[in-house]
């Protein structure tokens, strides 16, 4: 990378930052809110500014930057300084994409210390409805290819996985679904019932279920134990076209577009009408590309291949899908990975760098210099090993049942970026399991 824009991209950077952390107040709240999403104790109740705004989660990257410094004997067998690199690289891509050219061409090929990790939003369906989810990118050189691994705890499908327009639900199909997901007491309907529940569903059900049964068998790996495929790959050839189009994805994903990536603006341009913007302001007068997973789509469209890996995860169980996908792809990015078996199948799951959470709170505490906040994160670390270790011991479908029902209750019980209070919380959860199970065996 050439050392003139290096050195513009991390003066840039150095300074945005230093305007982010002198809110003391706000750089307290972001931390707290960090650290409870990656522990899976809250859910992101924070908007995130992408596009030219240092925030949250571009800090989040920096901790762990602050940690391969601080902590470089940790990182065994790895070449710390090319890691340091990257997570510059990655840092300066994700706060401005105009560096995201000339970060991407420094990447070494077959070298996985080389590697940018660039978190992006957009928008998707969930039931009728369009939400915004965020996802990661690590993108590498491997084989002379760029390949785009997106990683996605969410538990949806990426678009080109999904069934086709013109694929329908047929009633084997439907039968198989009820099959794969095992549907409480499916076996004891006749098989008139069966055939009057799938009769009785409308068109709407009809794709909502197809969706269900496609992603049964091309996502999940065990539905119940909540274990998927988290990583998606979207391969090309390295040309001056594909970066131009990956670079569009990102710009889009990053919600900072170009005006020539709008289209509004080839209308006007076709109509030869001129478009007096003010700086920044644009994307409130123009209405930037908002179709359903644009830049998924966008990826897809011009990739050489694309597919999952044969990797596994605990899916995302509430709404932090910022910083789990973020903490994902350092897993796979930073950490080692081992072989486990699943309903009879090997996968490869990433463990993270042992003491990871330990190096990330010093850091973070290094940077806000807060004895209140300290205080804070020791005593959340406590409550959630104790919520750890208390699960770890559990049936795995229980657990998982279990998990949801105490991020429920944490929440309700909790007061927001407050620490919990582990024991009185799993004692709700165990008497809500009770009663479930009681009226589950009254039936």
């Amino acid at each position: 990378m050439d050392n003139k824009i290096k050195e513009k991209m991390n003066k840039e950077v150095n300074k945005a930052r230093k305007n982010y952390t002198r809110e003391k107040d706000k750089y307290g709240l972001d931390m707290r809110n960090i650290f409870y999403q990656k522990w899976n104790l809250l859910k992101n109740n924070k908007d995130v500014n992408y596009g030219n705004e240092y925030n949250y989660i571009v800090e989040f990257m920096y901790l762990y930057k602050k940690a391969i410094e601080k902590h470089p004997e940790q990182f065994k067998d790895r070449k710390v300084e090319k890691l340091k690199d990257s997570l510059e690289n990655s840092i300066g891509c994700s706060y401005n994409t105009k560096y995201f050219k000339s970060c991407m061409k420094a990447l070494e090929n077959n070298n996985p210390d080389s590697f940018l990790i660039i978190p992006i939003s957009y928008f998707l369906m969930s039931n009728e409805e369009i939400v915004g989810h965020s996802v990661s990118l690590v993108i590498q050189k491997e084989e002379d290819k760029i390949k785009i691994k997106v990683c996605n705890k969410g538990g949806q499908l990426v678009p080109n996985e999904k069934p086709s327009i013109d694929e329908n639900l047929t009633e084997e199909k439907f039968y198989k679904l009820a099959r794969l997901a095992k549907w409480d007491r499916w076996n004891n309907l006749s098989n008139t019932e069966k055939s009057e529940s799938y009769n009785n569903l409308t068109e709407s059900e009809k794709l909502s279920r197809l969706n269900d049964l496609t992603a049964l068998e091309k996502l999940w790996i065990d539905s119940k134990s909540k274990q998927l495929r988290p990583i998606y790959v979207y391969e090309f050839k390295e040309t001056k076209e594909n970066i131009k189009n990956i670079s569009k994805a990102i710009r889009i994903g990053q919600l900072n577009p170009r005006l020539k990536d709008l289209r509004w603006f080839h209308l006007f341009r076709n109509l030869g009408l001129r478009i007096l913007l003010f700086k920044d302001k644009y994307r409130n007068l123009l209405h930037y590309d908002t179709r359903i997973e644009y830049p998924l789509n966008k990826l897809h469209r011009h990739a050489e291949k694309s597919y999952y890996l044969e990797c596994a995860a605990n899916s995302q169980i509430l709404g932090n899908c910022g910083i789990k996908n973020l903490s994902m792809a350092f897993k796979y990015a930073l950490g080692e990975p081992q072989e486990e078996k699943i309903k009879g199948q090997t996968f490869v799951k990433y463990k993270q760098v042992k003491n990871l959470d330990k190096m990330l709170i010093e850091a973070a505490k290094e940077e806000l210099k807060d004895v209140e906040f300290d205080k804070f994160v020791d005593d959340i670390k406590v409550e959630y090993s104790k919520k750890k270790a208390e699960f770890s011991i559990l049936p795995v479908e229980t657990k998982m049942k279990m998990k949801k029902l105490y991020v429920k209750i944490a929440q309700e019980e909790t007061p927001c970026l407050m620490p919990i209070k582990h024991n009185e919380i799993y004692e709700k959860v165990h008497q809500v399991m009770q009663k479930a199970e009681s009226k589950e065996q009254s039936r």
